[in-house]
């Protein structure tokens, strides 16, 4: 029997080494990729009927609890540049669908908005639920605007019927304030769900 040289020895131990740290990553790398496609499971927020507030300058309007907010309209200001925000809810029975809620949402833009251009319409989460968001752009006198309306049925923590959820914006698209406010309105809906 011939008996392999120490170099041999050496370099059999390097090679399966060299083997098995290449199938260890390529392990992680099948595990990372798994994860990467894995879809990230966002919780359902329900709504609760705690007292209805608002912070405006520092100052808290806090409403007694028998009050709830059912429609707010806001004119936000970012250096001089104004962003219209509307959030509204109402109850609605189990019969009626994210889509038809949704198309009645779109012909009240429409009443509007009569020049009214969609730009795109696309499937979304709204505190975990699912819900619709429809991009579209509109005239203001001679100027164009763009418009955002996210919706979903959002369940309730009391067991009541859901709740229609509507959450819109409306800004100047050439304004350079406003640039980074579609991707801001976004980060804020996700922040419904906690993520």
């Amino acid at each position: 029997m011939r008996r392999t040289s120490m170099y041999d020895r050496i370099s059999e131990q390097r090679l399966a080494r060299e083997a098995l740290e290449k199938q260890q990553a390529d392990q992680a790398l099948a595990e990372a990729e798994a994860l990467a496609l894995a879809p990230v499971v966002v919780p359902v927020v329900p709504m609760t009927e705690s007292p209805s507030s608002f912070n405006f300058g520092g100052f808290n309007f806090a409403f007694p609890a028998c009050f709830s907010i059912q429609n707010l309209t806001l004119t936000l200001d970012q250096n001089g540049e104004p962003v219209e925000v509307s959030v509204r809810r109402r109850t609605v029975s189990e019969q009626q669908t994210l889509e038809l809620l949704f198309d009645e949402a779109i012909a009240a833009l429409r009443q509007s908005h009569p020049q009214m251009r969609i730009i795109r319409k696309r499937e979304c989460l709204l505190a975990g639920s699912p819900a619709l968001a429809l991009d579209y752009r509109f005239n203001v006198g001679h100027s164009d605007h763009h418009g955002r309306l996210v919706a979903g049925l959002v369940p309730h923590a009391g067991g009541i019927a859901p709740q229609w959820l509507s959450i819109g914006c409306k800004v100047d698209p050439n304004s350079e304030a406003l640039s980074q406010w579609l991707l801001q309105f976004d980060q804020m809906l996700d922040g419904l769900a906690g993520v």
